[in-house]
């Protein structure tokens, strides 16, 4: 009786290990076949969603890293991220762009550093009104982008443009941002300016501490910062003491 039982079990095991990898294959030709549904679809940004369900399933199944199909999803991501921008879809923009999202695929670094992809979304953002906080972020990351010359020319006037349009729609660390870039240009005067406006949620940079950067400056300039705080109208303070 004991022999038979451990004979059951056996086949048992054995039977259960033979229909894992058959469930398995089944459940990559079907993801198989919503990845083909994709390459079908019109929108490329219908599309890329489509694979981004694709993959949401294949991590619930522990296949995250190394299947071919999760290979061959992100290679579709590129494909299908790249016709959005050609094709100037806002949405895509989002995706690659703003931290709500916080994604850091290698997909999404690959689209982000075509040159193609800065210069519209360059555009996008200065077309924007501004109205939200969701716009300012996106205006934030546009000045980030001309303010380091990453993917785009440096520009650091353009960037506090950017950074100012940004802390008026809501953005509070577009303040830090446009003090840490006049802080690499030495112009304590408005980096002052703008660390005064580093409010709320906004987290000041250490190097923009106020009492640092009011050592720099003469109590005519100060003043001159703290009366233009909190006009949104002033992007840089050119005169004063």
């Amino acid at each position: 009786m004991h022999m038979k039982k451990i004979t059951l079990a056996v086949a048992v095991s054995l039977v259960l290990a033979g229909c894992e990898p058959a469930e398995q294959a089944e459940r990559e030709d079907m993801l198989s076949t919503e990845l083909a549904v994709a390459a079908s679809q019109k929108d490329p940004f219908q599309a890329y969603q489509t694979v981004q369900a694709v993959k949401s399933k294949l991590c619930e199944s522990g296949n995250c890293d190394g299947n071919r199909l999760w290979v061959k999803a992100g290679e579709d991501e590129v494909k299908y991220l790249t016709a959005a921008i050609k094709q100037g879809n806002p949405k895509v923009f989002s995706i690659l762009y703003s931290p709500v999202y916080g994604n850091s695929a290698s997909s999404i670094e690959q689209v982000k550093k075509q040159p193609e992809s800065a210069s519209k979304f360059l555009a996008y953002a200065e077309r924007l009104p501004g109205a939200t906080p969701d716009e300012g972020m996106l205006l934030s990351h546009a000045g980030v982008l001309v303010m380091i010359g990453k993917h785009a020319v440096r520009d650091t006037t353009r960037a506090a443009n950017l950074f100012a349009r940004a802390w008026a729609a809501g953005d509070s660390d577009a303040a830090t941002l446009a003090s840490r870039l006049y802080i690499s240009n030495n112009d304590l005067r408005n980096a002052y300016l703008w660390s005064l406006r580093c409010t709320g949620k906004c987290e000041r940079d250490s190097q923009a501490d106020l009492n640092t950067l009011q050592e720099g400056l003469s109590p005519e300039a100060i003043k001159q910062a703290q009366q233009a705080a909190q006009d949104v109208s002033v992007i840089e303070l050119t005169t004063g003491g």
